[in-house]
């Protein structure tokens, strides 16, 4: 905690004597926010992980980061405070679940997905009439996408299943539906991202419309083609995808 302190000092007087010197005062404030994980880790030792005051710790991380990055102006700070509420919402209910791996009949990904796009909801819609949070919605737009897009991805291979056993009955087929939708997904935040010229919503939907390509096509012909035949269609793929890359960055330069 004192290093904690002494670091978010110190980076804070670096911010106001050198603005310039930005990657210094970050790393000060990383050095920070390092030292106030680590103490409220100790603390979590201290305190039995069964009782409420365990995601209290969490808790209070997401008020401290959160305070200070407003007060610091430092979007690092912010997107720990992210992570500090992933967490959080993480732990809060697996307690409630009782260290289950279903809550409300939701696992772990379908859970984060939902709180991913809760969390881009308030970024685009909540934060910008908020004039304290209105410099870090782009930070936070951000963090949601890539709390959805990674929880989604995860749910279209492993399903609402709560164990390895459960899942490892079903045919991929079965889930296929969560491929789908990640698909889309993907694919509509690309399209919205080219359109409205955000460059954050195009690359994360590209790079996960790909991922979730990739995977599915793993997943249904691994196992039942030639592995020949496996290579030379994900050779041809990756060929079609760089000259579709190329033309679409070829109309971003042009434009």
């Amino acid at each position: 905690l004192i290093l904690a302190v002494l670091f978010y000092f110190l980076g804070f007087r670096n911010k106001q004597n050198s603005p310039d010197n930005k990657f210094t005062s970050e790393t000060l404030m990383l050095a920070g926010a390092f030292s106030m994980a680590t103490c409220i880790g100790f603390l979590g030792k201290i305190i039995d992980r069964d009782t409420h005051y365990f995601t209290v710790l969490f808790f209070l991380s997401i008020l401290i980061y959160g305070v200070l990055a407003v007060k610091l102006g430092s979007k690092l700070l912010w997107i720990f405070m992210l992570i500090a509420l992933g967490i959080w919402f993480a732990t809060e209910t697996a307690l409630l679940s009782n260290w289950g791996w279903k809550f409300l009949g939701m696992n772990f990904p379908l859970r984060f997905t939902i709180f991913g796009i809760v969390l881009t909801a308030v970024a685009v819609y909540g934060q910008p009439k908020i004039k304290l949070l209105q410099p870090f919605e782009s930070t936070s737009f951000v963090i949601g996408l890539l709390y959805t897009m990674i929880a989604l991805w995860v749910l279209s291979i492993f399903g609402n299943y709560s164990s390895f056993d459960d899942w490892s009955l079903v045919r991929q087929y079965e889930i296929l539906y969560w491929g789908i939708l990640a698909l889309l997904l993907s694919l509509g935040l690309a399209i919205f991202g080219l359109k409205k010229k955000d460059v954050a919503a195009r690359d994360i939907g590209f790079v996960f419309f790909l991922l979730n390509l990739y995977t599915r096509f793993v997943e249904y012909l691994w196992d039942n083609i030639n592995r020949a035949i496996f290579f030379l269609l994900l050779a041809i793929s990756f060929w079609l995808v760089g000259r579709w890359s190329e033309k679409i960055w070829k109309k971003k330069s042009a434009s």
